[in-house]
């Protein structure tokens, strides 16, 4: 099942969201086993996420821009998720957004080297 814009509830447990689908401002929402989604790329902005994993992690999965605050600055149809939690989520096909520190602290949760290993695993 799939999560509906219209329908997005505080709480979202258990679904497929697909970032296409949702409205461009996601605010203080709770996303527990989940399979998120992109394109398009998402900013994450103060968004708190624990035990989660993003497959197919790579150096273009990461956009830099100057100021994240201004939309001018955001490549075209990003999704902005604000104080959102994501807790035991899988991110695919998934690019984020941010400013220098905000990729930074990406990077250092989701590391190139473990998405890696990650994926040579299964050979």
């Amino acid at each position: 099942m799939s999560a509906s814009p219209h329908i997005l509830q505080y709480h979202v447990a258990d679904e497929v969201v697909l970032v296409a689908d949702l409205l461009p401002w996601i605010h203080r929402r709770r996303f527990e086993r989940c399979v998120i989604v992109g394109p398009p790329p998402a900013l994450l902005s103060g968004c708190y996420i624990q035990r989660s994993r993003w497959l197919g992690l790579n150096e273009d999965s990461f956009i830099v821009v100057d100021d994240p605050t201004d939309s001018s600055h955001l490549p075209k149809g990003t999704v902005c998720f604000v104080e959102c939690t994501f807790k035991d989520c899988e991110f695919q096909n998934f690019s984020a957004v941010g400013n220098r520190e905000q990729i930074d602290a990406l990077r250092a949760l989701f590391p190139l080297h473990a998405a890696a290993q990650a994926s040579g695993a299964g050979r």
